[in-house]
């Protein structure tokens, strides 16, 4: 039996029942390296993230410092 497979168009392509074509080596090599840069780039994104909020914190801090003594003196 064969499957049929139709493109939306006026072709249709006829495959073997379970046709799965493998992909190259070539092709597995650029999926790894895309998945290697995209852990990459979340990994960098994460890191300033974190030091944003870090230095958000730390001016918070510095300016509850500075309206108390303000108040005090």
């Amino acid at each position: 039996m064969a499957e049929t497979v139709s493109t939306g168009g006026a072709m249709q392509f006829r495959y073997k029942k379970g046709h799965h074509p493998k992909p190259s080596k070539e092709y597995k090599l650029e999926i790894n390296n895309a998945y290697s840069k995209y852990y990459e780039r979340k990994k960098k994104e994460k890191k300033r993230k974190t030091i944003i909020w870090i230095l958000i914190i730390i001016t918070i801090i510095i300016l509850l410092l500075a309206i108390t003594f303000l108040r005090s003196s």
